[in-house]
C-alpha cells in the first residue's frame, strides 16, 4: 500500500493497517454475489455502498443478507435512547432498511421493521420511522415507540398510527 512505501521510505516498519473501503463505482461494478459478500464483510468500510446499490437494483436475492446486517446493528447497538449509534453503523442501517423496503412486502422484513422499532435506541429507530411501511402489523411498535415521547419519532408514530389505525 502507499502507507507502507511511505514508511518504508521513512525507514520505519509497517506498523499501521489501512483497512480497505469500498467505493461507489466499485460496488456499482460489482455482480450481485459481489455485493453480498461485501455486504458481509465487517472489516471493509463504506459497506452502505453494497447496501445501496442492493437496494437501487432491488436484488430479492439479498434480503436474508440485509435483514442479517439489519438484525447485528441492532444487537450491537446502544441500549440507552439517547446513546448515538456510530456514525459507519447509523448509515450502513439505513442504506440496509432503504434497501428492503424497495423489496417486494415480506413478513421476515415486517417482523425485523418491529423489532428496530422497538429497539430501545433512537438512532436504531430512525431509519425506519424515515418511510415506514403502512403494514398493520407495525401497530405495537409504533404505539411504544409514540409513548417513548422522543421529539419527532413520537410525532412521526402518532400520525402513523392515527393514518393506519390505533
Amino acid at each position: 500500500t502507499l502507507t507502507d512505501e511511505v514508511l518504508a521510505v521513512l525507514g520505519e516498519p509497517a506498523r499501521v493497517h489501512v483497512p480497505a473501503t469500498l467505493s461507489y463505482f466499485t460496488a456499482d461494478r460489482a455482480s450481485e454475489s459481489e455485493l453480498i459478500a461485501l455486504l458481509g464483510d465487517e472489516s471493509l468500510g463504506a459497506r452502505h455502498l453494497a447496501a445501496l446499490v442492493l437496494g437501487r437494483r432491488r436484488t430479492e436475492g439479498a434480503r436474508a443478507a440485509l435483514e442479517h446486517v439489519a438484525e447485528s446493528i441492532a444487537a450491537r447497538g446502544p441500549q440507552e435512547p439517547g446513546d448515538d449509534l456510530p456514525e459507519a453503523e447509523q448509515r450502513l442501517l439505513r442504506e440496509t432498511v432503504r434497501a428492503l423496503r424497495r423489496l417486494p412486502a415480506a413478513t421476515t422484513t415486517t417482523a425485523l421493521l418491529a423489532r428496530l422499532l422497538m429497539h430501545p435506541n433512537r438512532d436504531v429507530k430512525d431509519p425506519v420511522l424515515r418511510d415506514p411501511p403502512a403494514d398493520p402489523a407495525l401497530r405495537q411498535a409504533m404505539r411504544q415507540v409514540a409513548a417513548e415521547n422522543w421529539g419527532w419519532q413520537e410525532s412521526t408514530a402518532r400520525e402513523w398510527l392515527e393514518e393506519h389505525g390505533k
